[in-house]
């Protein structure tokens, strides 16, 4: 409510927040490479609709298709963030759509060089990474926490297991490891639906 100045001030004390600036200063955090992606996507999705124009829809899908590399799950932002946008944007549908084909268009140019490598190397088609699987067992499975540890403070990989898993991927390449999880995820959400 204060305004740009406000912005501004809030912005430079975090950045130059003594704390903050040793903790990025000795430890190289994923996190903060994450957080200035994300507030950089939202920033040109926000300038996109300010004024709509054919270079701000295609700066927009440029950073989020930057991202995608980071975090793939900045997908699921893409539908909301273009809905917003022809709903705050005040353009027409034909003037939105030919925009959001520009993003979308910019995003896929810049991902497709890993979806093909993923294609050559793995014959198949694996989106971002390998490991998407992985990440959804975490979170649905008998004992999840939402975490990447278990409720003694454990991490779930390798130490909470269970022993059929373990049998399942012992000796397993990337991609057999990937369908496990894949397969036992699946059959969690599917058995398990108000847990998931």
């Amino acid at each position: 409510r204060g305004g740009p100045v406000v912005a501004g001030l809030a912005a430079w004390l975090a950045a130059l927040h003594p704390g903050l600036v040793a903790f990025d200063a000795t430890k190289l955090q994923q996190f903060s490479f994450d957080a200035v992606l994300v507030a950089g996507s939202v920033l040109t999705v926000i300038r996109w609709v300010e004024r709509p124009s054919i270079r701000r829809a295609g700066c927009a899908g440029l950073l989020v298709g930057l991202f995608l590399y980071e975090r793939g799950t900045l997908a699921l932002f893409v539908p909301a963030a273009v809905v917003w946008v022809k709903w705050q944007g005040r353009m027409s549908w034909v003037r939105w759509a030919q925009q959001t084909a520009v993003s979308l268009l910019v995003a896929g140019l810049v991902v497709s060089p890993w979806l093909i490598r993923n294609r050559l190397v793995h014959q198949r088609f694996i989106p971002m990474m390998t490991t998407s699987w992985l990440a959804l067992w975490k979170g649905n499975h008998p004992g999840a926490t939402g975490t990447e540890y278990a409720l003694d403070h454990r991490p779930i990989v390798p130490d909470h297991l269970p022993s059929r898993l373990r049998q399942a991927l012992e000796g397993a390449d990337e991609l057999q490891q990937m369908e496990v999880f894949r397969r036992d995820a699946l059959a969690f959400i599917r058995d398990h639906p108000a847990q998931a």
